[in-house]
């Protein structure tokens, strides 16, 4: 059913469309829009406004939840948790909202950034594409250094190979 009331609004399913175009599917189906290219291309849904306090928002109804830009072009997704999955649903990370908790791996992330690397023996790398690469590790008084240098594996509170840390050599 498609009903186009007098100030403009377009219904499709709707008898009182409340915006320009309202669709409303009671079927209890998964596809209440379609919108397919065929011959290559790609498939574009499009939100733009005028003016200069204007920020595209994606809302889901009655949840709080969405997707907005804001006006210095970051994109912001705006709900309790969100799950990045691959194409097979299977999740790769989580961003627990509530908690301030990143989980790559994991569902249930349980510190700030929980890694599960499943049966791989390398959990992480972290890559420095100079010659030296470091990790800084603090608590509200203290601050150390992981530090790879050249040859040279470094601990301590120095973020660099000095002689007050710990340097491990490759060369024994």
């Amino acid at each position: 059913r498609l009903t186009i009331l007098e100030g403009g609004n377009v219904g499709i399913g709707s008898t009182n469309p409340s915006a320009r175009l309202h669709v409303e599917d009671t079927s209890l189906g998964y596809n209440q829009a379609v919108f397919k290219a065929v011959g290559g291309g790609g498939s574009t849904v499009q939100i733009d406004g005028q003016g200069t306090v204007w920020t595209p928002r994606i809302n889901l109804l009655n949840t709080n939840q969405g997707i907005e830009r804001d006006g210095s072009n970051k994109l912001s997704i705006f709900a309790g948790e969100v799950r990045i999955k691959d194409k097979l649903d299977n999740q790769t990370a989580v961003f627990d909202n509530n908690n301030g908790r990143l989980g790559i791996g994991t569902t249930s992330p349980t510190v700030k950034l929980h890694v599960n690397s499943d049966t791989s023996d390398t959990v992480a790398i972290f890559k420095s594409s100079d010659s030296t690469a470091r990790i800084q590790i603090q608590d509200d008084d203290t601050t150390n250094h992981i530090v790879s240098n050249n040859s040279t594996l470094s601990l301590g509170a120095n973020n660099t190979t000095h002689n007050d840390n710990l340097n491990i050599k490759s060369d024994g």
